[in-house]
C-alpha cells in the first residue's frame, strides 16, 4: 500500500516545529510544551521513515540519493 506524501509541506511542518521549539525557551514557555515541541521534531522525520524507508528521509532533509555501488550494476542494465 502505498500513501502519497507531500515532501514539500512536511519541510515546512519540520521547519515551523523548529523554530517554535528554538523560541520556546525565548518566550518563557512551559516545560512540557518545550519537551512536545523538541518530541515532535523527532517524530516527523521517524513517520516518514516509517512511511517510505531511507530514501524518503533523505528526500525529507534535501540529501542526494544514496549512490549505487558499480559492482551491483550488471552490464545489461542501462544507468
Amino acid at each position: 500500500m502505498s500513501v502519497p506524501v507531500s515532501m514539500s509541506r512536511t519541510r515546512i511542518k519540520l521547519a515551523a516545529f523548529i523554530l517554535l521549539t528554538a523560541a520556546a525557551p525565548v518566550f518563557d514557555t512551559p516545560v512540557w510544551l518545550t519537551l512536545a515541541l523538541t518530541l515532535m521534531c523527532l517524530a516527523i522525520p521517524l513517520a516518514v521513515a516509517a512511511l517510505g524507508g531511507a530514501d524518503l528521509v533523505r528526500e525529507l532533509f534535501l540529501l542526494p540519493p544514496r549512490p549505487i555501488p558499480l559492482a551491483t550494476i550488471r552490464k545489461d542494465d542501462h544507468i
